[in-house]
């Protein structure tokens, strides 16, 4: 039974004793039944050794010598067999897959994390003290005390002053609140206690194989005997939630918690650079807290996370579930290239602006508590949030660990521990009233930074945890103001930025800049700024190709990594996709190598997966000859398609570089959306009304960035299209029922209701204290979308009845809201198909702007989404990939034939052409990657592509499209293979579901 009341945080501290102490028996018992087994032979074998080494040993004394040393080395060999085996038994249950034990095999040890820290600086001794001896533990102690304690008047976690003035100037400025029902969410129900769903979910979310805390218990504990543990955890959680209610200060809090929850462990990596190894300076503090600290505040942090997401600035990309950290990326990439082509008509730049890359000091360890309980008091969280973030933030204890040996503990009452789950989060609420400080400032003309193409001013601010770039527009006059902001926020919060480590890069008129700036004392770069890895630079393509020759040498050190195991084609061809062409995944988002780089990448690769030793890869091996070589767009098929599965490079930059313009037609107001959509009309004036250039053959309008170049033709490559509608003759009869404000920020529903428009489209009720603008007549008619909800804002609720419904229902049972669908000047996206990497995309979902004035339609979101669940014979078995195809090319013609114009494309007639045009293409692509002669593709035939359907699957054809309302039937062709003859009809056409 678990434990209830104040007794609750003793018994589960007892349960964990009881574990340690269980698995430490068991384990000494099994090591030293191991040990003595070889132990006592070896012993035996001495023994024997020592009588034959006597003067005058007989010959039996000898033998028996002889006999007890080979069965020393039976035993070891016994031993070394066993291991041999269990490897083996490893590899065949975990190996060359995708587990933890398979990718640690080629693991390359950190340079120096390994190497033992010799000698220690202590306070009061002139020389570096060495790590021998008695004294050991104290030195190790006083050098930790004196680096991190915080009674220490040089510790990292000492509690220093802070301006009060300067953190009420910082707090006055936030303007958004955290909205009703989005506070009563994170105060959760009840008595505000974690429920066990919420714990066992934090659990669920923790990796295995992460470092336990100090009492050793890891996750994998919790996950085996959670049934027996998550009560005792639960009750625990809240009966010191509840002995928190009256805590006045951290003291008190920690009083309320287990004591092992007050714990931590540092320990320490080096960050190289050469610096001294004896400063403890030299090294990143991590706090390791036990597993079961870290599920309670992770459950907590995942109550912020849908309040943090309303009122956290779009431009803070990190630690807010749901956000990109390319939004961050492709903003800046945007703004350096908008500020490139906004120039006069003699060639110079029209504006200047400037970007200043900020190093803060020990981020997360100088965070003053005080300030972040103000800061989230300050977004209005409820009290009952606010006690929690107390609780997991209290006062605590630390030990440091030096080659094993742990300090004496010390006092921490400052800062955010890097290894709590809760930190991240919690840095986001203490940075945020600097950002809205910094856009007041905006507003009030205070501060001034470069001119997006809308007219509006750039957003000051843009952070990634704590990587922080601000935006100015010049450096003589706005420079000082940004650097007065962050001193501000250093005054309130105990941060400390350098501006000498910090960078700029001077944009438009300034970007000849270089050297310090006399006026913030930043020093300006005109060479490449790395940012979250994204190197940024006038010159994309110089410091593209800088990066992906450095990731190539990378990926040949970590293939001779695993070229070493002798792996399978099967493990071979994982590795190549899981380790290699994953290093490339991120930044094939934002940059794209030359032809010469993508061949040399891919090569590498390729030639990974080929390289072999094994007998039955034999055929793999070309001897030097490139004739030899396997057809490479084989091996990417799938394996029912006759290939392995392996990774097809140039596909995966395709889709990647794809993905920006998928995203634009997406709900949504990010920064970077509204600069590419001004950089595509700068070079092309028709794309503020239409794409339609994007996606067809015509040559790339010359001005257009070269980043932005490179997306388009791997759009076009990959298949993307773009189907506008045409205009309707006759407008919609019913006005619509939502409507939008001029500045497309508030929502009104047919009853009069105001929702504030967030920046993914979502709508969101307004912020206490906020009051919406009165809806009039200048309110104009608002496109509306129940699109799906990302499941990291599911309710509970809603999770279940998902999990409850059948695999045909769960389309239906997906939970929706309402996002507003910014009409973007005209511009309307529908239904694009693409193939990459040998697959199907599937059907994206579709939307009517008022604009457009199309005919009405009940959910445009859904014309053409891929619910097949909703078909009742819907395809079961090895004909779903055959079906699909056929559906979804037939629904495609069918919606274009609904939108065309021209009577001649209105008729069944044409919708059977065009099906069959698509099925000939989808049958060559086929056909070639099977390495068929063009002979033999030209000879296929024009009508319908059936003679390589198998019967079975025809078969299965006709049932499905013959339940749909479609005439289908199978002939068999004497001599030859069967025919499927579809013969579909627009006066009763196949629903769509």
């Amino acid at each position: 039974m678990a434990s209830t009341g104040d007794g609750a945080c003793t018994q589960w501290e007892a349960d964990k004793f009881f574990l340690r102490e269980a698995a430490t028996s068991i384990h000494r018992r099994h090591a030293r039944q191991t040990r003595d087994g070889l132990h006592g032979v070896v012993l035996a074998a001495d023994a024997a050794a020592a009588l034959a080494d006597r003067p005058g040993a007989s010959a039996a004394q000898r033998q028996a010598a002889a006999m007890a040393n080979l069965a020393v080395r039976e035993e070891r060999a016994a031993a070394a067999a066993a291991s041999h085996n269990a490897r083996a038994a490893l590899m065949e249950e975990h190996g060359e897959r995708g587990t933890r034990w398979f990718h640690r095999q080629a693991d390359e040890p950190a340079a120096g994390a390994q190497e033992p820290i010799t000698h220690l600086k202590v306070p009061g001794q002139p020389a570096p003290v060495a790590l021998t001896g008695p004294g050991t533990r104290n030195t190790v102690s006083a050098a930790a005390a004196a680096m991190y304690s915080s009674t220490s008047p040089t510790g990292l976690f000492r509690v220093q002053p802070v301006c009060t003035a300067s953190q009420q100037q910082l707090l006055a400025a936030i303007d958004r609140k955290v909205p009703a029902d989005l506070q009563a969410a994170a105060e959760g129900s009840g008595d505000g206690a974690l429920s066990d769903a919420e714990l066992m979910a934090a659990l669920a979310g923790s990796a295995n194989g992460k470092a336990p805390g100090s009492d050793g218990v890891p996750y994998e504990v919790y996950k085996v005997f959670w049934a027996l543990l998550g009560p005792r955890l639960c009750a625990a959680a809240a009966a010191a939630f509840a002995a928190a209610a009256d805590a006045h200060d951290g003291g008190e809090m920690a009083a309320a918690l287990p004591a092992s929850w007050r714990e931590g462990i540092i320990t320490l990596i080096y960050k190289g650079k050469s610096l001294d190894r004896a400063e403890l300076a030299s090294y990143r503090p991590i706090t390791l807290l036990n597993c079961d600290f870290k599920m309670v505040s992770k459950a907590v942090s995942a109550r912020l996370q849908p309040a943090l997401d309303a009122v956290v600035d779009e431009l803070q990309t990190a630690f807010i579930t749901g956000r990109w950290i390319g939004d961050n990326a492709l903003y800046l990439q945007g703004l350096i290239e908008w500020m490139r082509l906004d120039v006069g008509a003699d060639g110079t730049p029209r504006q200047g602006g400037a970007l200043y890359f900020l190093d803060i000091e020990k981020a997360y360890d100088r965070v003053h508590r005080q300030w972040l309980y103000a800061s989230a008091e300050g977004l209005e969280f409820g009290p009952r949030m606010l006690r929690w973030i107390r609780l997991i933030t209290a006062n605590g204890s630390a030990r440091v660990c030096v080659n094993g040996m742990l300090s004496d503990a010390f006092p921490v009452l400052n800062g955010l521990p890097q290894g709590s789950t809760a930190s991240p989060p919690l840095w986001v609420i203490q940075m945020q009233p600097l950002t809205s400080f910094l856009r007041r400032q905006v507003e009030q003309g205070a501060l001034r930074t470069p001119l997006l193409p809308s007219g509006e001013q750039a957003p000051p601010a843009a952070h990634h945890a704590d990587d922080t770039t601000l935006t100015a527009r010049d450096p003589a006059v706005d420079g000082p103001v940004l650097m007065a902001a962050v001193q501000l926020f250093c005054r309130a919060s105990n941060a400390r930025a350098h501006p000498d480590k910090s960078k700029a890069m001077g944009l438009g008129r300034f970007a000849h800049l270089t050297g310090p700036c006399p006026h913030t004392g930043v020093p300006f770069t005109t060479g490449a700024v790395t940012h979250l890895g994204v190197p940024l630079s006038w010159d994309s393509d110089a410091a593209a190709a800088d990066l992906f020759t450095r990731r190539a040498r990378g990926m040949a050190f970590v293939a001779r990594l695993w070229a070493a195991l002798s792996l399978t084609l099967v493990g071979r061809v994982h590795i190549a996709k899981q380790v290699l062409a994953a290093k490339l995944a991120y930044h094939f988002s934002f940059l794209n190598p030359s032809p010469a780089q993508l061949k040399e990448l891919t090569d590498l690769v390729d030639h990974f997966a080929a390289r072999s030793v094994h007998a039955e890869d034999a055929s793999l091996v070309s001897h030097g000859n490139p004739l030899l070589l396997p057809k490479r767009e084989t091996a990417c098929l799938p394996y029912k398609d006759g290939g392995v599965n392996h990774v097809d490079l140039p596909a995966f930059l395709s889709a990647l570089q794809a993905k920006t313009f998928a995203l634009l037609a997406q709900p949504g107001r990010q920064p970077w959306k509204t600069l590419t959509r001004a950089l595509l009309t700068h070079v092309r004036p028709d794309s503020a009304t239409t794409w339609a250039w994007v996606y067809s053959d015509a040559p790339a309008p010359a001005g257009l960035p070269a980043r932005l170049a490179a997306a388009v033709g791997h759009v076009r490559s990959a298949g993307v299209e773009q189907h506008p509608p045409q205009p309707a003759t006759q407008p919609p009869a019913a006005p619509p029922q939502w409507r939008v404000s001029l500045d497309q920020l508030w929502v009104a529903n047919a009853a009069g209701a105001v929702s504030y428009v967030h920046y993914t489209g979502r709508l969101l009720e307004p912020g206490p204290g906020v009051l919406p603008p009165a809806v009039d007549g200048a309110w104009q008619p608002a496109c509306v979308l129940q699109h799906r909800k990302p499941r990291h804002l599911w309710t509970f609720e809603e999770r279940a009845a998902y999990d409850a419904a059948s695999p045909g229902d769960r389309a239906g049972a997906w939970p929706r809201a309402p996002y507003f669908l910014a009409p973007e000047a005209g511009v309307v996206v529908h239904p694009e198909r693409c193939r990459i990497a040998r697959t199907w995309l599937q059907q994206l979902w579709a939307c009517v702007a008022p604009q457009a004035a199309a005919p009405p339609v009940t959910d445009a979101g859904f014309m053409l989404g891929d619910r097949m669940g909703m078909w009742a014979s819907g395809p079961r078995g090895a004909g779903a990939l055959l079906w699909s195809t056929l559906r979804a090319t037939f629904l495609y013609a069918v919606w274009c034939a609904y939108w065309s114009r021209e009577p001649a494309k209105q008729t069944s007639e044409h919708v059977v052409r065009e099906v069959v045009s698509e099925l000939r293409r989808v049958m060559q692509l086929r056909f070639t990657a099977a390495t068929l002669t063009p002979e033999t593709l030209s000879a296929l035939p024009t009508q319908l592509l059936t003679a390589q359907l198998k019967a079975a699957k025809l078969e299965h054809f006709v049932a499905i499209w013959s339940a749909g309302g479609a005439l289908c039937e199978v002939e068999e062709v004497q001599g030859g293979s069967p025919k499927l003859n579809l013969r579909l009809t627009l006066a009763s056409p196949v629903q769509a579901p």
